[in-house]
């Protein structure tokens, strides 16, 4: 497990990248998910309308998009205020994880390429993967210069715990596992968000990627606990969780305490990606 010292300088070094990114990470991004600029000598809009001028009075929605069909981040997105739709394109998650593993090893200085960092690096990679394939897809269909004013946003979630990553249990007996392993102890979320800035004025896109951490404490593997877990399990709820819980389900009664965004622990933290995301907005949420 981190200590403490090192989880807060592991924070802050996050912090000091805008993107999040490593140059390596993002490199293999570049390969796999291409952000390509859109030719120069098309107007934005030009073949959709033959009213450019009557367009260009009115003033621009953007579409949101919210690349995952999770029901727990689209209810958190919800939150927000904005309207959305959704969008899961598949990604070849091993292959793409395997590339960024073996980019740091032949690229990162030396020292600086612990169990952690790429760890971090891969959720990174994978959120801004997602919001890629998205925008690559309605690239494909429609073109660039068609897609209209669009923010993306990919996110990824995983569980650490004692210097590797936590997935999805293979089965009750895994899930048990899993469980009584974090039971008395510390593990960390970390909760990666990419947004993927299409504007009709700009030649490429931008984007915006963040790494977010929180702390859960299992309160202790006594004979209550363990019968929470066998009840747990019963509900068939851990099974598609990583680390085989969850926080907004009876999964919070395994939970002593937290450190950090409770919404960092479903999988989007909503704060600071509304304070990344109004600035890019043209209208103003509703939040009734």
């Amino acid at each position: 497990m981190i200590k403490k010292d090192e989880q807060n300088n592991l924070t802050k070094s996050f912090d000091r990248f805008e993107c999040g990114l490593l140059p390596w990470t993002k490199i293999v991004l570049d390969q796999t998910y291409p952000l390509t600029e859109y030719n120069e000598t098309v107007a934005p809009g030009e073949q959709s309308t033959s009213h450019p001028d009557i367009l260009q009075s009115v003033p621009a929605i953007k579409r949101l998009v919210l690349c995952s069909e999770s029901p727990r981040r689209q209810e958190l997105l919800r939150l927000c205020g904005w309207p959305f739709s959704t969008s899961g394109q598949a990604l070849d998650e091993n292959n793409l994880i395997t590339a960024i593993h073996n980019a740091g090893l032949a690229t990162a200085p030396a020292g600086t390429l612990t169990p952690v960092v790429i760890a971090t690096q891969t959720c990174l990679a994978l959120a801004a993967a997602k919001a890629r394939a998205a925008y690559l897809n309605d690239q494909n269909e429609s073109g660039r210069e068609n897609i209209p004013a669009t923010i993306y946003i990919g996110s990824d979630t995983f569980i650490w715990f004692e210097n590797r990553i936590i997935g999805k249990p293979l089965d009750d007996n895994d899930a048990r596992s899993m469980l009584h392993s974090l039971s008395g102890k510390q593990h960390q979320v970390f909760t990666a968000v990419s947004i993927l800035n299409i504007q009709t004025n700009k030649k490429s896109p931008e984007e915006y990627t963040f790494l977010d951490a929180a702390w859960v404490t299992f309160q202790p593997l006594d004979d209550l606990q363990r019968q929470v877990i066998d009840l747990y399990i019963a509900t068939g709820s851990p099974l598609d969780k990583a680390g085989a819980y969850g926080i907004q389900d009876a999964g919070s009664l395994l939970v002593q305490s937290i450190q950090g965004d409770y919404y960092t622990i479903m999988g989007l933290p909503v704060t600071r990606l509304y304070r990344q995301l109004y600035p890019l907005m043209e209208q103003t949420p509703n939040l009734n």
